[in-house]
C-alpha cells in the first residue's frame, strides 16, 4: 500500500491461508493496524485479553494480547489491500526468474489461471516457506510449532495462557465459545517430524503437561477437533535482507522467537523500513548501496535484540536448566552486542527523508545508537551544539525563530535533550 502511494506499480501475488489457530497480537500492534489503515483487519481482534503465565514454577498475568483466527486475519488483510488500490492476484508463485531487466514471475490464480508477470523488483513477504536451501541464513535450534482445535472448554470468556515444561513451552488460547486452541513448541528430530502419528501422539501428551495449571479454567472434558498443525518455528536471520533486485521482509528477513509474541509487530516494522529502502534503489541507483545497508542493519540490529530477549526468559526457567530444550536455547547464540554509546556525540548515518534513505548528521545517544536526526521537527544535531555552546540557554522564543518551529516544538527538544545528556 505504501509502495502504491509512492506511485508504484504493484502487485500482490498471496493467497489466504485456508485454515489456521488462533495468534496473540500484541497491544502495540493492533494500534499500528489501524493507523496504518488496516482497522478492518486489527477490529476481528478480541480485544485486549490478560495472559496467563506459569513460568519457573511461579504464576504470572502482567500482559495481555488480542486474539485473532488467523485465517480470517489474513482474508482481511488482503481486503484492505485491494480496496487500496493493489493489484492482487489470488493465487501462488510457481517461478522468479532473474532477467537483464528484472524478474520474470509466474504465477497461478486460485481458477488454475495462468500470470505472467515482469517486475523490476521483488518483496518477498512469503515468510519460511520460500526460503531457498542456497540462502544463507543464521539459524537458532529446530523448533516446531503443533497447534490443534480442541472443544469443550468450561470458560466463557476470552483466555490466553502460557506453561512451561521439560521439553518445551505450550500456548492456550480460547475465545470463550468453548473451543481452545493449543500451541505446543518443542524440538523434534527430522526423522520423527514427519510422521504425523507421531507428531498427533505428542501434541497429545504436551497437552496433558501444559494445560494441567489451567484445568480450572478449561474443564476435563477437552476434545480434539480437526487436524494438527505443523509449522517451522525456529529463529532465523537472513545473512542477505536486501539487494538491488530483492527485499526480504517479515519472516523471510528474520523470524523471531515464537515466545516474544511480536512477530507480526516485526513483520510490519520491516515492511515499513523495506518502503524507503526500495524506493531508494529504484530513484536513485547511486544510493543504492547506502540504502540496502541501512535496512540490513535495521533487520539485524531488531533481530539481535529479540534473540538476546528470549534467550533471557529461557534462562529465567530454571526448573529444567538441564533439559536439551531449554539449554539450546538459552546458550544457542551470543550475538555481538551492538555498538555501545556512552555519551553524546554527532555522527553521519543512513536515514529515512521524504522517502528516501540519506546520510545526514544526526546525534547518537546510548538509547538511540541509529541516531536521531529530528524531534518535533527541530534538528538535533544543531540543538546539540546550541548546548555545547551554551546558546541554548537563549529564550525559547529566540532559539524557536532561530529554527523555524514554535516554542512548544523547541521547549520539547530541548527537554529530551536534557534529560538524555543526563542534565535535566
Amino acid at each position: 500500500v505504501r509502495l502504491k502511494e509512492l506511485g508504484m506499480a504493484v502487485i500482490l501475488i498471496a493467497r489466504a491461508r485456508p485454515k489456521g489457530a488462533l495468534e496473540g497480537l500484541a497491544p502495540r500492534t493492533v494500534e499500528a493496524l489501524k493507523s496504518l489503515g488496516f482497522g478492518r483487519a486489527a477490529a476481528l481482534s478480541a480485544g485486549a485479553t490478560i495472559r496467563q503465565v506459569r513460568w519457573n514454577g511461579l504464576h504470572s498475568d502482567a500482559n495481555s494480547e488480542a486474539l485473532v483466527e488467523r485465517a480470517r486475519f489474513d482474508a482481511a488483510l488482503l481486503t484492505c489491500v485491494a480496496e487500496a488500490g493493489v493489484t492482487l492476484i489470488k493465487g501462488s508463485t510457481l517461478r522468479m526468474v532473474r532477467q537483464e531487466s528484472g524478474w520474470r514471475i509466474d504465477a497461478r490464480g486460485e481458477r488454475g489461471d495462468a500470470h505472467v508477470i515482469h517486475a523490476r523488483m521483488i518483496v518477498e513477504a512469503r515468510g519460511r516457506r520460500a526460503l531457498p536451501r542456497r540462502l544463507s541464513r543464521l539459524n537458532g535450534p529446530a523448533t516446531f510449532s503443533l497447534a490443534r482445535w480442541y472443544e469443550g472448554a468450561e470458560i466463557g470468556e476470552s483466555f490466553t495462557a502460557i506453561a512451561s515444561h521439560k521439553d518445551g513451552w505450550s500456548w492456550l488460547a480460547s475465545l470463550g465459545d468453548g473451543r481452545v486452541c493449543i500451541q505446543a513448541l518443542t524440538a523434534l528430530d527430522k526423522k520423527r517430524a514427519t510422521s504425523r502419528d507421531y507428531l498427533t501422539a505428542l501434541h497429545g501428551s504436551i497437552v496433558g503437561v501444559g494445560g494441567k495449571h489451567f484445568r480450572d479454567a478449561l474443564g476435563e472434558r477437552l476434545s480434539p477437533s480437526g487436524a494438527l498443525l505443523v509449522r517451522d518455528a525456529r529463529v532465523s536471520l537472513s545473512r542477505e535482507p536486501a539487494s538491488q533486485y530483492i527485499i526480504r521482509v517479515g519472516d523471510a528477513a528474520a523470524s523471531v522467537d515464537p515466545l516474544s509474541g511480536h512477530g507480526i509487530f516485526q513483520a510490519i516494522s520491516s515492511g515499513l523500513a523495506a518502503v524507503p529502502t526500495l524506493n531508494t534503489i529504484l530513484s536513485r541507483p547511486s544510493q543504492a548501496k547506502l540504502a540496502i545497508d541501512f535496512y540490513a542493519s535495521r533487520v539485524m540490529r531488531r533481530f539481535h535484540h529479540q534473540v538476546l530477549a528470549g534467550q533471557e526468559f529461557y534462562g529465567e526457567e530454571k526448573q529444567w536448566a538441564a533439559s536439551p530444550f531449554w539449554r539450546e536455547r538459552r546458550e544457542w547464540l551470543r550475538p555481538d552486542k551492538t555498538e555501545e554509546i556512552q555519551a553524546l556525540s554527532l555522527r553521519r548515518k543512513a536515514v529515512v527523508e521524504d522517502g528516501f534513505v540519506v546520510e545526514r548528521e544526526v546525534l547518537v545517544t546510548p538509547d538511540h545508537v541509529d541516531g536521531v536526526l529530528l524531534l518535533e521537527g527541530v534538528p538535533m544535531a544543531d540543538l546539540w551544539r546550541e548546548m555545547k555552546t551554551g546558546r541554548a540557554r537563549l529564550p525559547k522564543a529566540q532559539l524557536a525563530e532561530k529554527f523555524g518551529v514554535t516554542p512548544r516544538q523547541i521547549g520539547a527538544a530541548l527537554h529530551w535533550l536534557r534529560k538524555q545528556s543526563g542534565k535535566d
